[in-house]
């Protein structure tokens, strides 16, 4: 798996619960598919992300899609579990925007906070 691919979505799944703005400071630059999501879709996959992180069922796919700009993807809880006192989910994650897609396996725990952090 590409490492660039590999940091940007880890990156993504950091900001599922923050603004663009915060999202732009973690440096899309890569040829992913992230860097062709516009404003719009980034509304859109952590609406979606946030849904299933905090509601989803395991082995169901979450489905998003812009039909404004033709991006779209999907998420699937594989598993949800508790690690370090916290509820975990083992997610993929699978986006397409302009002629990039890709898809990446990752486990995220809900903090004190309420927000979703990539452990792993």
């Amino acid at each position: 798996m590409n490492t660039r691919f590999l940091l940007a979505w880890a990156g993504v799944c950091l900001v599922f619960s923050a603004s663009i703005a915060e999202a732009s400071n973690i440096g899309f630059t890569f040829r992913g598919p992230a860097s062709h999501m516009s404003e719009a879709d980034w509304a859109m996959f952590r609406a979606e992300a946030r849904e299933m992180l905090d509601s989803g069922k395991d082995d169901k796919t979450y489905h998003w899609a812009n039909d404004d700009t033709g991006s779209s993807g999907s998420f699937t809880p594989n598993r949800s579990f508790e690690q370090d006192g916290l509820p975990c989910r083992l997610v993929t994650v699978t986006p397409a925007a302009g002629p990039a897609q890709g898809s990446q396996v990752m486990t995220v725990c809900r903090q004190p906070d309420d927000t979703w952090r990539i452990v792993r």
